[in-house]
């Protein structure tokens, strides 16, 4: 059995979970905070904790809605 601790998801994410949540390497992710820009679009809002840099789940999930690009299938 699981404790209730291990069923908490965390509202402040470190590099690599925030990468996979977004869907780009830890690196790119990294790397946006320097050059400001991710994928084309400004980089997703960050904050640093003491010396640790994370980012809000919150705040990753908006970037990608509002830098969302919907795909349909071509009908034949």
């Amino acid at each position: 059995m699981q404790n209730a601790a291990s069923q908490i998801t965390p509202e402040y994410l470190p590099d690599g979970d925030a990468a996979r949540l977004i869907g780009v390497s830890a690196a790119t992710l990294r790397n946006s905070r320097s050059r400001g820009t991710l994928l084309g679009h400004e980089a997703p809002q960050w904050v640093k904790l003491g010396r640790k840099v994370r980012y809000r789940r919150r705040d990753l999930l908006e970037w990608v809605e509002h830098n969302a690009v919907e795909c349909r299938a071509a009908q034949s």
